[in-house]
């Protein structure tokens, strides 16, 4: 976790929308305060309070509807990289399956003309 982060996620609280409760601005602020100054009776060091800030900010965001809280190139990146995989494991599964000595006898390379 980074500072970088942590100033990210103060910025983001600031920008939310006023419509939670008390209680729940309560905790936000709590875990910034304890986040700053170090233990304020909830018990957490300040690296793991910062780390629980971030986290409730986001969780925030989610419940308002913040745009930002889903991040698109993230999204495709991922999606990038489960879509290889899959197209991997089922071309290295085909030649797999060809190289069996059972299987390489009785097929010949005209029905791999697609590939």
């Amino acid at each position: 976790m980074s500072e970088e982060a942590f100033a990210t996620a103060v910025k983001e609280a600031k920008e939310l929308p006023s419509n939670f409760s008390v209680e729940d601005m309560g905790v936000l602020y709590g875990l910034y305060k304890q986040s700053i100054q170090g233990d304020v009776n909830v018990g957490l060091s300040k690296e793991d309070a910062k780390e629980a800030y971030i986290v409730a900010v986001k969780e925030f965001q989610v419940k308002a509807g913040v745009e930002d809280s889903w991040q698109e190139e993230q999204v495709w990146r991922m999606e990038l990289y489960l879509s290889v995989g899959i197209m991997a494991l089922a071309i290295l599964s085909l030649l797999a399956i060809a190289s069996l000595p059972s299987v390489a006898d009785a097929l010949t390379w005209r029905e791999f003309t697609f590939v």
